[in-house]
C-alpha cells in the first residue's frame, strides 16, 4: 500500500473525506437486513456464506434449497440442504467459499428431503439470483477464511466484480476522485452512478463504461475507507514472428501487455476448435472449449511472453488465417494473420554407413534442409529386433550430432543411451518414443542396423513408412587388443588432453619401453611415470554417457568401471561388481622368489593419475608410480611384473551363470604385457688414465661429458663440472636431453682451463634426484687438446680430376711450344706440396690451369 493510501485511509477515518488510491475490487460492511423477497430470501452474509433468512410459505417443514450455476440439477456440482423441522433463519446455509465467482440461482422446494427425489429445477417453487462475491465490505477473518475490502484495488477497464455483505434495502454510489490535495486527501469528487443492493445483499461494479482513474464506493452507514479502487486501460498487442510456419514446425508469437496474466478467447473463420486448440497448445496453462457460441476457445492464464504456436499434420490444414485474441473480462481485441504451409523440408545423414564397435559409441550426423526437427530411427522391429525412435530440434546450423550408446541402448534408461553435442551449439533431443523402443534387453548382436530420418517433429509413423533418407550403422564385434607400456619424466606426463600426449610421442617426450625408473626403490623422489596404453574396442559406451565424456580426459569414467581383479570362481561370485562387472588393470610379479607368493598391485583411482582416450579404442592410463609403491612397497630393483588388461563384464561379453559356473574367469578378455621396475642409475663415459677411470675432457671448447642413463627419455638433467683442489671453477649445463637410446651428452668450454686439472662430473634432475650424491657423480681430468689434422682424402682428389679436365680439352686447339714450359712446371710442383694444404692447393691448381689456358688462347 502506498502512502498515499495510507493517507487516504487516514483521512476517510478521521474527517469522513474519501482518498484516491490505485486498485481493484471491493466490499463493504454493514447489517445484512433480512427482507422478503417472493417465497423466500437468501442473503450473502459476508463470508460466501449464503443463508436462507426468510421463507414466507409453506416454512414449516420439508423445505429443500438447490444452488445451481444453471438451470440443470447435477448432485456433483449443485449444492443442496434441507430442515425437517420448523424452519428458522439461517437453518439453511451454504458455504459457498472456494467457488467461482459469479451469478447462481437458489430454488425452493416444498414438501422435499431427499436431493434424488428431486423435480427438474423449473419446477421450483420459487427461484432468486444469488451471487458468490469477490470482495465483502467488512474486510475481517470470518471463520478460517479473510475476505478483503477493495482497499486500492487495481481494475482493467471492462473487468466485474462483486462486493457483498451489503444491506439489501441500501444503494450504493460509484465516486470519481476528481482532486486532490498535496496531501492526498481528496478535495473534488463526482458521481459516476448508483448501484441498487441486490436482495442477496450484493452489487456488481462493472468498469466498462469507466474511464481510467481513481474511483470509491460510498453508501450512508458504510465504511467508506475499504471501498478505494482505480480503473486502468488495459493495452493489449500480439505479433507473429514472420507470420509463416511449416506444419509440425512452430511460429513464436509475441503478447504484450501492462498485465501480468489474463484469459483470452481465441477464434478464426477458418479453423474449428480441434485445429484451434491444436495450434495453440503451447499457448498460456491450458486450452479449452468455449461453451459461448460467439467464440471458439478459451486459453487460460497468458502473460506478456513469447509462446510457440504449433500445427499437427493431419489436425490442421494448410491456408491463412486470421487469429481473432479477445480478452476474456476486458474485451480488447487483437489480431494476427497466419500462413500454414507444408513442409518442403528434408532430413539426411551427413554419413549414409557408420561403424561402431559392440558396446561403443556411434556418433550420427543428420544434415537438415528447411527444417528444425527431424525424427530419426535406429533399428527395425521386424528385421532386427531392436528400434529406437526420437525427434531432434536445430539450433539453426541445419545439422544435428546424436551419440548413441550401444552398450545402454538395450536399457529402459534411455538418457544415458542418447544425447545431442551441446558444447558449440544448443541443439536438443525433444522426444524419445519410449512407446517405440523396442530392445532384445541384453547387448545387441553384432550386425547391421537400419537408421533412417523424415523431416519434422514426431514423426514417428513416417520414419517407418516412408522416411527421407536411411542408412546403416554396423555394429562390428569388440576386440581386447593389447596392452603397451610408455615411459615419462614426470614433467613431460604432466599434459593436459590426448593431443598434447599425442605430441609429446612425436617429439620423444614420452617413449615406449618396458623398463621403469622408480625413485622410490631408493627411498627418495619420485620416479618416472608409467603411461600404459590398453587398446580395446566396446568400452566406450560402458564409461560415457554425456558430451562431457567426449574431451578426451575420461579419467573420472574409466575409473567409474574399473574393478579389482578377483579370481574367485566360486557360482556365487556371478554378478559380485569385482567379478564379472566392469574390467581390471592389474599387475602381478612374474618371478617371485621360491616359497613366495607374487606380488599383485591393482592399478586403482589411487594410482591412476588421469586417462586419455583418443576416440579410437586407446586408453592411456598414467600411473604414478609413487602411489603404486605406497600400496606396494615390497617391489625390489629389477622386479618384473606382468601388466594384465580384463574386461569381464558379464553383459558386454554376453555370458551367463552357466558360462561361469563352466568357465569361470575364462570367460575374460585380456591382454598382457610385462613391465620392470629398476632403480635409478647413471653411469658415465670414462677413459683409463694412468689405471684409473677418468670421465676425459680436452681442454678446449666444446668438450663433452656424456653418458648412459636408464631414466625416462626426454627427461631433462643438469651435468656439473667442479675442480678439485687448486682447480677452482665451476661449469654447468643445464637442461640436458635424455635421448631415446638412453645417451647423455652436454658440452663445455673448458679452453681456459690447465691440462691435468681434476675435478667431479655431477648429473642432477629428473628422477636422478632419487640417488645418493655419491651415485650421481664420477671423477674427472682435463686432457690435452688434440688438433684436428686434415686427411689426405679430399686434396688427392681434387688436383688428379680437374687439371686432366682442362687440358685434354683446350691444348689441342693451341700451339704445342706454349705447353711445354708451363704443364711441366705446376703439375710436377702441386704434388709435392699437397699434403696438409687441402683445399687452398687445389684452388691454386685451379687458377694455374686457368691461366696456362688463356696464354694457350693468347
Amino acid at each position: 500500500m502506498t502512502d498515499t493510501n495510507e493517507k487516504f485511509r487516514a483521512l476517510f477515518l478521521a474527517a469522513l473525506m474519501v482518498v484516491s488510491v490505485f486498485g481493484a475490487t471491493a466490499a463493504f460492511a454493514g447489517s445484512a437486513a433480512a427482507a422478503p423477497a417472493d417465497d423466500f430470501t437468501v442473503v450473502n452474509e459476508g463470508d460466501n456464506t449464503l443463508n436462507v433468512t426468510d421463507i414466507t410459505e409453506n416454512d414449516a417443514n420439508d423445505v429443500a434449497v438447490v444452488i445451481s450455476a444453471d438451470d440443470s440439477w447435477d448432485s456433483g456440482e449443485d449444492k443442496f440442504q434441507n430442515t425437517t423441522t420448523a424452519y428458522t433463519p439461517g437453518a439453511i446455509s451454504f458455504d459457498m467459499s472456494g467457488e467461482d465467482v459469479g451469478e447462481y440461482t437458489a430454488y425452493l422446494f416444498s414438501n422435499e428431503t431427499d436431493s434424488a427425489d428431486l423435480p427438474d429445477l423449473e419446477d421450483a417453487d420459487a427461484t432468486q439470483t444469488v451471487h458468490v462475491a469477490d470482495y465483502h465490505d467488512n474486510g475481517q477473518a470470518t471463520g478460517e477464511t479473510e475476505y478483503d475490502a477493495l482497499d486500492g484495488e487495481r481494475f482493467w477497464q471492462g473487468q466485474e466484480f462483486i462486493v457483498g455483505d451489503l444491506d439489501p434495502a441500501a444503494t450504493i454510489d460509484v465516486m470519481r476522485v476528481d482532486e486532490t490535495n498535496d496531501s492526498g486527501a481528496v478535495t473534488s469528487q463526482s458521481l459516476e452512478r448508483e448501484e441498487p443492493v441486490r436482495d442477496d445483499g450484493t452489487i456488481t461494479v462493472d468498469t466498462e463504461n469507466l474511464e481510467t482513474g481513481d474511483y470509491y464506493l460510498s453508501g450512508d452507514g458504510y465504511d467508506d475507507s475499504n471501498s478505494l479502487f482505480s480503473v486502468a486501460a488495459q493495452d493489449f498487442a500480439a505479433e507473429l514472428d514472420d507470420g509463416e510456419v511449416l506444419l509440425d514446425d512452430s511460429e513464436e508469437i509475441e503478447y504484450s501487455s501492462k498485465r501480468g496474466t489474463w484469459d483470452m478467447y481465441v477464434t478464426s473463420s477458418g479453423l474449428d476448435v480441434e485445429q484451434l486448440e491444436d495450434l495453440y497448445s503451447d499457448v498460456g496453462s491450458d486450452v479449452v472449449e468455449e461453451s459461448d457460441d460467439d467464440y471458439d476457445v478459451k486459453v487460460t492464464n497468458v502473460q506478456a511472453d513469447t509462446y510457440d504456436l504449433t500445427p499437427t499434420t493431419d489436425v490442421v490444414d494448410t491456408g491463412d488465417y486470421t487469429l481473432e485474441h479477445e480478452v476474456v473480462d476486458t474485451g480488447v481485441t487483437e489480431s494476427v494473420d497466419l500462413s500454414v504451409t507444408e513442409s518442403e523440408g528434408a532430413a539426411d545423414f551427413a554419413q549414409s554407413s557408420v561403424d561402431v564397435a559392440q558396446g561403443d559409441v556411434a556418433e550420427l550426423t543428420i544434415e537438415l534442409e528447411d527444417s528444425d526437427f527431424a525424427t530419426v530411427r535406429i533399428g527395425d522391429e521386424s528385421d532386427d529386433g531392436y528400434q529406437l525412435n526420437f525427434t531432434v530440434e536445430d539450433d539453426g546450423d541445419d545439422e544435428v550430432t546424436v551419440y548413441w550408446n550401444s552398450y545402454q541402448a538395450a536399457d529402459d534408461n534411455l538418457d544415458d543411451a542418447l544425447w545431442v553435442n551441446t558444447e558449440d551449439e544448443d541443439d536438443e533431443i525433444t522426444h524419445i518414443d519410449e512407446d517405440g523402443h523396442v530392445t532384445p534387453g541384453s547387448i545387441l548382436d553384432t550386425g547391421s542396423y537400419e537408421i533412417a530420418t523424415v523431416n519434422g517433429e514426431e514423426q514417428y509413423e513416417n520414419v517407418v513408412d516412408s522416411p527421407d533418407n536411411i542408412g546403416t550403422l554396423y555394429l562390428e564385434e569388440r576386440s581386447t587388443d593389447a596392452v603397451t607400456t610408455w615411459v615419462a619424466s614426470s614433467e613431460n606426463a604432466d599434459v593436459d588432453d590426448v593431443e598434447e600426449l599425442t605430441a609429446a610421442v612425436e617429439d620423444g617426450a614420452v617413449t615406449e619401453t618396458n623398463t621403469v625408473a622408480m625413485g622410490e626403490l631408493l627411498g627418495g623422489s619420485a620416479g618416472d611415470t608409467l603411461i600404459t596404453q590398453v587398446s580395446a574396442t566396446g568400452l566406450d559406451g560402458m564409461m560415457r554417457t554425456a558430451e562431457g565424456d567426449h574431451d578426451g580426459v575420461i579419467g573420472t569414467a574409466f575409473e567409474s568401471q574399473l574393478t579389482t581383479y578377483d579370481d574367485n570362481s566360486s557360482s556365487d561370485a556371478f554378478g559380485n561388481v569385482n567379478s564379472t562387472t566392469g574390467y581390471s588393470l592389474w599387475m602381478e610379479e612374474a618371478n617371485p622368489g621360491a616359497n613366495q607368493d607374487a606380488i599383485t598391485a591393482d592399478l586403482n583411482e589411487t594410482a591412476i593419475e588421469e586417462v586419455f582416450y583418443d576416440g579410437e579404442g586407446n586408453y592411456y592410463v598414467v600411473v604414478n608410480t609413487q602411489s603404486l609403491y605406497e600400496t606396494q612397497d615390497e617391489i625390489e630393483d629389477d622386479d618384473e611384473f606382468e601388466v594384465s588388461f580384463d574386461v569381464k563384464d558379464e553383459f558386454l561379453l554376453d555370458y551367463d551363470q552357466d558360462d561361469w559356473d563352466d568357465d569361470d574367469v575364462d570367460n575374460y578378455e585380456s591382454a598382457t604385457t610385462d613391465v620392470t621396475f629398476q632403480e635409478p642409475e647413471i653411469e658415465y663415459d670414462v677413459e683409463d688414465v694412468d689405471g684409473d677411470d677418468y670421465v676425459t675432457v680436452e681442454a678446449a671448447d666444446g668438450a663433452a661429458i656424456s653418458g648412459t642413463t636408464n631414466i625416462a627419455p626426454g627427461s631433462e638433467i643438469d651435468v656439473r663440472a667442479t675442480g678439485e683442489d687448486d682447480a677452482r671453477f665451476v661449469k654447468q649445463q643445464n637442461d640436458i636431453v635424455v635421448q631415446e637410446d638412453g645417451t647423455f651428452s652436454a658440452e663445455f668450454d673448458f679452453s681456459d682451463r690447465a691440462v691435468d686439472e681434476e675435478f667431479t662430473a655431477r648429473a642432477t634432475g629428473a628422477t636422478l634426484n632419487a640417488l645418493e650424491q655419491s651415485d650421481q657423480e664420477a671423477d674427472g681430468i682435463i686432457v690435452e687438446a688434440v688438433e684436428e689434422t686434415t686427411t689426405t682424402a679430399e686434396p688427392t682428389e681434387e688436383p688428379t680430376e680437374e687439371p686432366t679436365e682442362e687440358p685434354t680439352e683446350e691444348p689441342t686447339e693451341e700451339p704445342t711450344e706454349e705447353p711445354t714450359e708451363e704443364p711441366t712446371e705446376e703439375p710436377t710442383e702441386e704434388p709435392t706440396q699437397t699434403p696438409g694444404f687441402g683445399i687452398a692447393a687445389a684452388m691454386l691448381a685451379l687458377i694455374g690451369a686457368a691461366l696456362v689456358a688463356l696464354r694457350r688462347r693468347s
